[in-house]
């Protein structure tokens, strides 16, 4: 197995494990308006399940599983756009999800690294990633 693919499995898999782990009473009504949203993919669900997962994430900005559930809403919601050949507001609700997607594994992974290395900082994290993934560390 290469470095690089070794890296790579670590910074989805931890993440999504440590998700999978977490009890979040709040999470559970989310989960019932994205299903709802998810095998609708009624216009008025998908709004309803984004809005609701944007102000979880407003409430508390460093609770990762919030901006992961927020990511796949969006990842519905780019369905949505794009089964109406929408592209515009496909392209710009799948940069959402990306975005919330990455900062939800950034957060999980960060917390992970500072649990297993109390000495390990994001910017430590960034240049360990960078060095082997690129081959170089960030300037």
């Amino acid at each position: 197995m290469s470095r690089t693919f070794q890296v790579v499995l670590s910074l989805f898999v931890v993440p999504l494990l440590t998700l999978a782990q977490s009890s979040d009473p709040v999470i559970e009504k989310g989960l019932g308006l994205l299903q709802e949203a998810r095998t609708t993919l009624d216009e008025k669900a998908l709004t309803e399940a984004s809005n609701y997962f944007t102000q979880l994430t407003q409430k508390d900005n460093n609770n990762s599983a919030y901006f992961y559930y927020l990511a796949r809403v969006n990842a519905y919601r780019t369905d949505f756009y794009d089964n109406r050949r929408d592209k515009k507001n496909a392209e710009r609700v799948l940069e959402e999800a990306l975005l919330s997607n990455m900062q939800s594994l950034l957060m999980t992974t960060l917390r992970n690294f500072t649990v297993c290395c109390p000495t390990f900082t994001a910017e430590r994290l960034v240049s360990a990633v960078c060095s082997q993934v690129c081959g170089m560390a960030p300037k």
